[in-house]
């Protein structure tokens, strides 16, 4: 699986493979949902749909969040995908302490459409993992992301 490069302010972000962005993203998508999307201004949907496009596999090789471009550094814009991000790591605490590979393989089936964009779990994930994303992206949106991070799942 390729890895993907995500940053929003002054060239810092982080390094990730896309397999686990798409799950970090799987539960973001979720969070956005549980919010409605009724009624929602356009960068907002805009923010939305490129976590959809990366959770259902459809940019694989070339993931990117347009954070500049849809949140333009306007402070309210970030404060409300703090909020969303907050929201997912609330949804991954309910997960447990992991997810089973048996449920992640489920999900792939159940959210992707495209074939060759299924990938098979062979081992659980950790929920810590999985936050530890989403708080560089809230990092990242609060201006405090200072270096380069190249984001790796624990070994257990």
């Amino acid at each position: 699986m390729k890895t993907s490069y995500h940053t929003y302010d002054k060239g810092k972000g982080f390094w990730i493979k896309e397999s686990y962005f798409e799950l970090v993203s799987y539960f973001i998508v979720k969070s956005f949902i549980n919010e409605e999307l009724e009624d929602k201004p356009m960068w907002y949907l805009d923010v939305y749909e490129d976590f959809l496009d990366i959770t259902n596999g459809y940019v694989q090789g070339y993931a990117y969040l347009n954070f500049e471009g849809d949140l333009e550094f306007i402070e309210e814009r970030e404060q409300e995908i703090i909020v969303i991000l907050e929201k997912a790591i609330d949804i991954i605490v309910l997960e447990g302490e992991k997810v089973s590979y048996n449920k992640l393989n489920k999900w792939e089936e159940d959210k992707k459409d495209w074939p060759d964009t299924k990938i098979e779990w062979i081992s659980d994930v950790y929920a810590e993992d999985l936050i530890n994303v989403v708080n560089i992206l809230m990092k990242m949106l609060k201006h405090e992301c200072k270096e380069n991070i190249d984001v790796d799942w624990k070994v257990r």
